[in-house]
């Protein structure tokens, strides 16, 4: 599954490719490949520590870009890769930057595991929930609505970082929002730093978290192969 992760990521537009791993099978599953392995402590509470630990181990500066990419993402399209840096390079002053869909499905809008967002005017994050958010009064006044209207929004779990904003958060405690819902981007908010959105410019599918993803995404590469 890293491997092609990996392979994906190699294909965008990103200058270097990283890989942090605090396990030794992973790295050596990579020996092959243009991706540059970066050995981290076991000891990491979520993804954002590890990737800080990285970057100061590799002496970035404070204003490059980081886009963090799940290693259980194998079919992360490179052009989303790309779409999500550029969010931040054409902003020279914001810190954050990630993707949201459309929602399509009434379920969807119930599902605690599928995170919603919410725009201001200038498309960035007012809040992230795991509720429906926002509540349709009307629409939701006898039960779940029949149809979906334009206004519901997926968070998407892939974000581009300068490393300043990286270097701020993991110097924060978990913030009280974060902890109630489940969603470390929340501390970014609640201590000021704006996170920019854009709608996904290409389907992305969703990562592995279960085996029967893992099923699904097995058949998907067997039947390309053939």
């Amino acid at each position: 599954m890293l491997r092609h992760v990996v392979e994906r990521a190699l294909l965008s537009d990103a200058k270097h490719v990283y890989v942090a791993a605090d396990d030794q099978q992973l790295i050596d599953t990579l020996v092959d490949t243009d991706a540059i392995s970066v050995m981290t402590s076991v000891d990491h509470v979520s993804g954002t520590d590890r990737i800080v630990e990285a970057i100061q181990d590799l002496g970035f500066d404070a204003n490059d870009i980081v886009v963090n990419v799940q290693g259980d993402e194998p079919l992360i399209p490179p052009k989303v890769v790309n779409q999500v840096a550029r969010l931040l390079i054409d902003r020279p002053t914001s810190g954050v930057a990630s993707l949201y869909s459309t929602i399509s499905e009434v379920k969807e809008i119930f599902d605690p595991n599928a995170v919603k967002v919410v725009l201001d005017s200038d498309s960035h994050a007012l809040y992230f929930s795991r509720a429906p958010l926002p509540w349709d009064r009307s629409n939701f006044a006898d039960g779940e609505p029949t149809e979906i209207k334009p206004h519901w929004y997926r968070h998407l779990g892939i974000y581009a970082y300068r490393v300043w904003a990286l270097k701020k958060f993991v110097s924060w405690s978990p913030s009280r929002l974060e902890q109630i819902e489940r969603l470390e981007q929340l501390r970014f908010l609640e201590n000021g730093i704006s996170i920019v959105m854009n709608h996904v410019n290409e389907p992305l599918s969703a990562g592995i978290d279960t085996p029967d993803d893992l099923a699904r995404v097995r058949e998907l590469f067997a039947t390309e192969n053939k």
